[in-house]
């Protein structure tokens, strides 16, 4: 039996927690795309889930030959949109693409960079509607109610994503202090 979930995450730990949730349950994801999960009821295979970002879009050869080689690995690349790849493994203990902290820090410093990026674009994008916004209402009188929603709308996305490098930033932090206190 198939299921659809619709379900929009902007943490990726979060997301991985709920495939990993729907998988104790009984239900294994086979498909993905944007906000649409497809599950399929299978409660004889316990499968582990782990959400990769790429550093080049899943397209790429590159990037599909990693997901070439984690699947000699035993790992099951599942799903690709854009630069994520939704894997599983069959396990029985917990599954981790990154074991070590360095390579766990770089995953990290990886994604926020893109939040940032994608962040600081939807703030720029903004700054430039609201000033629209403004110039036609002092130049010509004319009041665009569409546009300074759109303009207030693009500052949330910003706020968000920039909340989400912050928020990984800081996990890099905690990281990189617990491997200090290790050394």
């Amino acid at each position: 039996m198939r299921i659809t979930r619709f379900k929009a995450f902007w943490d990726f730990e979060k997301e991985e927690k709920y495939l990993n949730s729907m998988a104790q349950k009984g239900y294994n994801l086979i498909d993905y795309f944007w906000i649409r999960y497809v599950f399929e009821r299978d409660k004889s295979n316990p499968y582990k889930y782990r959400i990769i970002f790429l550093q080049k879009r899943a397209k790429e050869i590159e990037s599909q030959n990693y997901l070439d080689f984690l699947e000699e690995n035993g790992v099951e690349c599942i799903a690709t949109y854009m630069h994520w790849a939704y894997v599983r493994s069959k396990t029985d203990s917990d599954f981790e693409i990154y074991t070590d902290k360095a390579d766990v820090i770089n995953h990290l410093s990886i994604i926020s960079k893109f939040w940032l990026r994608a962040g600081l674009f939807e703030l720029v994008v903004a700054i430039i509607e609201f000033f629209t916004v403004f110039m036609l209402y002092f130049r010509f009188g004319e009041k665009h109610l569409v546009y300074f929603i759109l303009a207030c709308l693009l500052l949330v996305f910003s706020s968000v994503f920039l909340g989400m490098y912050f928020k990984l930033k800081k996990q890099i932090k905690k990281i990189r202090k617990e491997l200090i206190i290790n050394e």
